[in-house]
């Protein structure tokens, strides 16, 4: 085949855009930069159907939510470095590979542990799969730098006095085997429980009063509406019914909190 001026022209215009092609498939775009804000650990899934979640503010608060509660403060040496991870390019590149998507491999106890910021969200199992999953060092660190803090052992108390607890009452009503009460915290901490057989007087100590003040403000701040037909628990903060049920986090990490102060 004798090659012609033509002939030439269509192969390099073919090469060039295989060229083309080629190197847009092995460069992802990158999320934009995105400032430093507050960020949740999502512990979520299992055969138990566990969903656990610390969340943490960007001057260090930290509270713990779930089947265990509790609250305290990050070092100020690991916010810096948490504040480092989550604005890098490596965090963008990451949460862009697979924005809010888990792990393709599953198992019946598979568990999720998902970094979220904003827009940005990386997600990974530790239970099965997870050496088949890309590489992701930037949530890795980040993961391993709140290991402790998810599992509810903070260094230091709250350092911020606000949000200021406020007067509570959490009241169960009694149904088949479970035996109902009446808790009334107070906003210097002192609280009671009430139930057949009595009354317990009881002081919250400074962990749990940080972790049920930074819990109530959560709460209020979803603007609770006038609740409907009584439920099982009728919680009020501050003078105001919050509706809520055993699915919100934050309604029934409060009544987790107030059950363990009180041996309920």
């Amino acid at each position: 085949m004798t090659w012609t001026r033509r002939h030439f022209l269509t192969f390099t215009g073919a090469l060039g855009a295989a060229t083309l092609i080629g190197a847009g498939a092995g460069c992802a775009e990158v999320a934009d930069p995105v400032a430093f804000t507050a960020l949740d650990v999502t512990e979520s899934g299992g055969v138990d159907g566990r969903r656990n979640v610390l969340s943490v503010q960007t001057d260090g608060t930290a509270v713990l939510l779930g089947r265990q509660v509790a609250a305290g403060q990050l070092p100020a040496a690991d916010l810096a470095r948490l504040r480092t991870l989550l604005e890098s390019e490596q965090f963008r590149r990451e949460a862009t590979a697979e924005p809010g998507k888990p792990s393709k491999y599953s198992c019946t106890d598979m568990v999720y542990l998902t970094v979220t910021m904003g827009p940005l969200s990386v997600s990974r199992s530790g239970t099965c799969g997870g050496d088949r999953e890309k590489p992701a060092p930037a949530y890795g660190e980040i993961v391993s730098l709140l290991s402790q803090p998810r599992r509810g052992i903070f260094p230091d108390p709250v350092g911020n006095l606000e949000p200021r607890l406020q007067p509570l009452t959490l009241e169960r009503t009694e149904t088949g085997n479970a035996g109902g009460y009446r808790i009334a915290v107070r906003a210097d901490g002192s609280g009671s429980v009430r139930r057949t057989g009595g009354q317990v007087d009881r002081r919250l100590d400074r962990p749990a009063a940080d972790a049920l003040r930074l819990l109530q403000a959560r709460l209020l701040a979803a603007a609770p509406q006038p609740c409907a037909p009584r439920g099982a628990y009728q919680l009020s903060v501050g003078g105001t019914a919050v509706c809520g049920s055993l699915t919100g986090l934050e309604f029934r990490s409060i009544i987790v909190l107030l059950e363990d102060v009180f041996s309920l």
